[in-house]
């Protein structure tokens, strides 16, 4: 007689013991994300860290696949760990040195014209490209048109000559003495701080700076701190609780014997002095010959963007602070025009004068408009260049967690095996639980994590240098900057390329001698190199690991982001394939693993 069947293991387990065990797994999970939360701040020492020991990892172990297959001899495997740590660094200086120098200076050039970069009117620049022809048309039709006629006539009257030069100048000078003013500033800045602090608290320098500049303005300080009610921080509370009564030699005194008091007001002088120094460095003569320089160097680089010899170009800026009469007299002078190509020049004059009237009065009154200046004046006022600066500032600032998280991963690089042994022994301790809850889902999401970032670091890669090559082809600005920014970006799937593009077009629209034409060039270069990602570098690289829907990518993304920031963006969609996979649908880990890539790679990081 057969038996009936058991119970299943959930059936017989009572209530309030489901619930105990539930509750238990949340205990676990919530100390757990609780400690991630505090160590926040050092995610990125520690995603870096992860990073380089899962490459080293690997290389290793393929090295002592292919050298020793199949045995495994400890101190072999610590000599090639110590071998791929003494390449890595060799290899990254190897590329910092040939990139790092253009890059820093890119970012500076970049900073620099975007902090003079007036959004509103690069804007207003790019919709009058789009409108005015077309209501320039509708208005005077062509050049056989009675209509354009007399306006011709009425404006061969008015004098005004070389528009398009007058209004494009702008841009120019933007460009060129953004770009320079900033590299300028921060050499400059860099050897007066080096030369200041070297001078100390004890130079006569600060001396002098403290007995005629701070002292005499410490009462007028507190006075007006006090009647704000502002909020100080501690440093200069110290410098006004000093007392009331003392001379400026006692403060002085008070100052250099207070290293922490001595600090503050050392940092204060050296900013005030950096200042003075750069308010007048662009009258001086040493600005005059590295700015000669760098025009002659960008204008060998770039003639077509830079038309004006120095000469030129510093008597048309003279000139055009008096207006834009002032300006086509002087150009008029510096370039006589031959007799029979002058009438074309006038047409050429008139329609440009007339199609930026025509647009100046729907800017400054149609209702679209009001909406365009009104978004613009909300969202992109005044910020914008401090913003780029933070971001870039940090981005080469990164170096030294990379040579941290370095050194971590060697050290636990070195001796991996007996790690991997000490945690596995955890399961036999009062941690068991612990271990049994955390470890292998931490085991496998890892794997995943890994695998995915190699797979798409390598697409990242692939990406960047094609754009490098596209962008430099077509002439497009700080063509190493955005590749580098394409490398970034593209280490989210999908909507870093997106977020790329838009990047790209923006420099190709507002750059001199760019516009629509360079921007459907580079869009033309995204798009093919987009092609490529999705039917030969994905394929190939990534496989099937990370396949999910675009629509699923794109909801995923934005809430990852809302939460969790930028690491959220790098960090959603394997997370996310892991919870489908591991949770959703519980998929076995016995047999055809659902989170391998297309091709077999030996995991490095499994506990």
């Amino acid at each position: 007689m057969n038996s009936p069947p058991s119970p299943s293991t959930d059936t017989l387990l009572p209530g309030w013991v489901m619930a105990l065990l539930l509750f238990k797994k949340l205990v676990i999970w919530g100390l757990f994300f609780a400690i991630i939360y505090l160590g926040r701040e050092f995610f990125f020492l520690g995603f870096m860290t992860f990073i380089f020991s899962y490459m080293a990892l690997h290389v290793v172990n393929w090295l002592m696949n292919r050298l020793w297959p199949g045995r495994d001899f400890p101190g072999r495997r610590k000599l090639l760990t110590v071998l791929v740590f003494l390449c890595l660094p060799v290899l990254m200086f190897g590329v910092g040195f040939l990139v790092m120098p253009h890059l820093v200076s890119q970012a500076q050039h970049f900073i620099g014209w975007v902090s003079q970069t007036n959004p509103e009117a690069e804007v207003a620049h790019l919709l009058e490209g789009m409108l005015a022809p077309s209501e320039f048309e509708q208005q005077f039709g062509n050049a056989q048109d009675p209509r354009y006629q007399k306006a011709l006539l009425d404006f061969q009257k008015s004098g005004d000559r070389y528009v398009k030069q007058y209004l494009d100048f702008s841009r120019l000078q933007n460009w060129l003495e953004g770009g320079f003013n900033r590299q300028f500033s921060d050499a400059l800045r860099s050897k007066w701080r080096t030369q200041l602090v070297n001078e100390g608290v004890a130079s006569k320098a600060f001396e002098k700076w403290f007995l005629t500049v701070k002292y005499p303005a410490k009462q007028q300080t507190r006075d007006v701190s006090t009647a704000s009610g502002k909020q100080m921080d501690s440093d200069a509370q110290d410098w006004l609780r000093l007392k009331t009564n003392s001379t400026a030699q006692e403060a002085l005194q008070q100052v250099c014997r207070s290293p922490r008091l001595a600090a503050y007001l050392q940092e204060e002088w050296i900013n005030d002095v950096i200042n003075q120094e750069l308010s007048s460095a662009s009258s001086s003569a040493q600005y005059a010959a590295q700015f000669q320089q760098y025009y002659e160097q960008t204008r060998k680089q770039k003639p077509d963007q830079v038309p004006y010899s120095l000469d030129e170009y510093l008597t048309l800026q003279q000139a055009r602070t008096h207006g834009q009469h002032a300006f086509s007299e002087a150009l008029s002078k510096l370039r006589p025009q031959v007799a029979g190509l002058q009438q074309d020049q006038v047409k050429a004059d008139f329609e440009t004068a007339t199609k930026h009237q025509l647009f100046e009065q729907w800017w400054n009154t149609s209702s679209p408009a009001k909406f365009i200046r009104h978004e613009l004046e909300t969202h992109l006022s005044g910020n914008a260049s401090g913003t780029m600066e933070s971001m870039l500032a940090s981005l080469l600032n990164v170096p030294l967690d990379i040579c941290t998280a370095m050194l971590l991963s060697f050290l636990i690089c070195i001796d991996f095996p007996a790690m991997r042994r000490a945690i596995q022994r955890l399961r036999n301790t009062w941690l068991r639980e612990v271990y049994d809850e955390i470890v292998p889902a931490l085991s496998s999401l890892a794997k995943l994590i890994g695998t995915s970032m190699y797979a798409q670091g390598l697409i990242a890669l692939c990406n960047a240098i094609l754009v490098f090559i596209g962008l430099t082809y077509f002439g497009v600005e700080h063509a190493l900057l955005l590749s580098m920014g394409v490398f970034l970006l593209c280490l989210i799937p999908t909507l870093g390329m997106i977020i790329s593009w838009v990047l790209i077009v923006i420099v190709a629209l507002i750059q001199p001698g760019g516009g629509f034409l360079l921007a459907i060039k580079v869009t033309s270069l995204v798009a093919v190199v987009v092609v490529l990602e999705t039917f030969v570098f994905s394929p190939r690289i990534l496989g099937k690991m990370m396949e999910l829907h675009p629509v699923l990518i794109i909801a995923i993304l934005p809430i990852a982001h809302s939460f969790f920031g930028i690491w959220g963006l790098l960090l959603a969609i394997p997370v996310a394939v892991f919870i489908i996979n591991e949770v959703i649908f519980k998929a076995e880990r016995a047999g055809t693993d659902p989170v391998q890539p297309g091709r077999h790679v030996e995991p490095a990081t499994g506990i």
